[in-house]
Order: C-alpha cells, then sequence, then structure tokens
C-alpha cells in the first residue's frame, strides 16, 4: 500500500523481539512464520498471524522505525518489510532513510565507546570465568556494530533462567554505577552510559523527525520504557514486563484511592 504525505507524520519506535514478532527457536503459536535467523541460520523468530495484522496496519500508517537491541547484522537477517530508517545495538547505532549508518550519530558514539571497551572486556573476562566456575552453560560476547564494541551479551544456551540470574547478581556488583544492566527472559546485556535506546530516540527525534509529526513509542521491557517516555504515545503488548508493571502499579494505585475514600 503506498503511503500518503499524512501518514509520513506518524514515526512507530518499535522494539522488534515480542513486539513485532515472537521470539524463540520454536513457535506455539498455529500459523505462525519464521522471520528472523542467526548468524548460524537457524531460525529465532516468528511472526504470528495477530503481528502480521498489527505490522500491515503499521506499516500502512507509520513509519515503522525498529528500535532494538540487536545488532544491524542481525537487523538484516529479519524477513520484515522494514527498508528505511533503524536505532540498532541498544542506541548505539542510528541508520538513515538509505539503511546506512548515521555519520553524525557514529561521530558521538565512537570516542566514548573507545574509552569503555576496556571495561566491557573486563566484565566478559568475569562473566566468563564466574560461569566456568560455577559450571553455567552460557554464551558470552561483546557486541560490535560497524566496528565498534557497544555491550556485553550474555545468553544461557539451555534457556537456565535461574543459572543466569546468577551471572546478574554477579554484574551488579561489578559494573560501574552509570552503566545500564539489562535482563528479559535469557537476554542479559550490559551497556556502557553513552548509548541506550532512549538516547538514540531522542536524538533520532530532533533531527530526523519531521517537525510536528507525532510519534510512537511500542517496546516489552522495562529498560524500553525511557525510549518509549521520549514519544508522545506509548504502546505495549500484554504480557510483558511493561505491561505486568504497569497495571500493578495502576491496580495498587487505585486500591489505594479507594481506601482513602
Amino acid at each position: 500500500m503506498k503511503k500518503s504525505k499524512a501518514t509520513r507524520q506518524i514515526f512507530l519506535l518499535a522494539d522488534v523481539d515480542d513486539n513485532l514478532i515472537a521470539t524463540g527457536r520454536k513457535s506455539v503459536v498455529e500459523g505462525a512464520k519464521p522471520v528472523a535467523w542467526d548468524n548460524k541460520g537457524e531460525v529465532c523468530g516468528f511472526l504470528t498471524p495477530k503481528q502480521k495484522v498489527m505490522l500491515d496496519w503499521f506499516q500502512a500508517g507509520c513509519e515503522v522505525v525498529p528500535t532494538t537491541a540487536r545488532s544491524t547484522d542481525a537487523m538484516r537477517r529479519f524477513r520484515l518489510p522494514f527498508r528505511r530508517y533503524a536505532i540498532t545495538a541498544f542506541g548505539g547505532t542510528v541508520l538513515g532513510a538509505n539503511g546506512q549508518p548515521l555519520t553524525k550519530w557514529r561521530n558521538f558514539v565512537e570516542a566514548p565507546a573507545a574509552a569503555a571497551q576496556p571495561i566491557l572486556s573486563g566484565l566478559l573476562t568475569l562473566v566468563t570465568t564466574e560461569a566456568e566456575a560455577a559450571g553455567i552453560d552460557v554464551r558470552a560476547t561483546v557486541l560490535q556494530d560497524y566496528g565498534i564494541d557497544m555491550f556485553l551479551s550474555i545468553k544461557h544456551n539451555q534457556r537456565n533462567l535461574e543459572e543466569l540470574g546468577v551471572l546478574h547478581a554477579v554484574v551488579l556488583k561489578a559494573v560501574p554505577a552509570d552503566w545500564t544492566v539489562h535482563l528479559n527472559g535469557n537476554f542479559l546485556a550490559v551497556y556502557p552510559p553513552h548509548i541506550g535506546k532512549e538516547k538514540a530516540a531522542r536524538w533520532f527525534i530532533d533531527n530526523i523527525v519531521p517537525k510536528g509529526a507525532i510519534t510512537i513509542g511500542m517496546g516489552d521491557s522495562l529498560t524500553d520504557a525511557p525510549f518509549m517516555a521520549e514519544c508522545d504515545y506509548i504502546f505495549m503488548p500484554n504480557g510483558t514486563q511493561n505491561s505486568r508493571a504497569f497495571i500493578e502499579l495502576i491496580t495498587r494505585t487505585a486500591t489505594r484511592a479507594s481506601a482513602l475514600r
């Protein structure tokens, strides 16, 4: 469907995993189709029938801007109709309308990334050593995007979330105070303060989004909330970290207000 000039005035900044697609090696939803593959060629994401309806709706009326922790290479292994802008690597890279990194944002990231590299390497060594000592089977790596070290990624090979939680505790004690530790399901990540989806989103809104356009932030995890807050409206799937926290807060607040009447 060809977009009208008016539809280009809505920009949807959307986390991909468990928002636009369902992640995992297998799908439990009938009719879901594989749409994402890892670097070994194995399926790691599906598009459910409901997600397809939603994505078609978004694509018809919005400029969809994937806003993801995944690297740019990983994004390009998606079989999804994203052809233009994207924010990848936890905000470490911003892609322009031609699908290439925007130089101004890259220049902003390069110098602090070089300063953060020794800390990332040290955290990687710590996690690897602790995992081996405890017999925890994980894959840990410092993710790079366009040659820049972005963040530490840790995933359990058997999806043992309890054991991953042990490493989460280790990282929390060792990470610098201004760094971010992200844990959602089988994904533990640590990244420095110069990146973050919210920082890239704010820059993107200020420098790329046309003046007067509407922005919508969509995300499922707690660490998505800051970038969603940069947008005019927020959108979240039900049954996720964000929706559970929101519903719990609203319910608790309403209960307290009723008790005071």
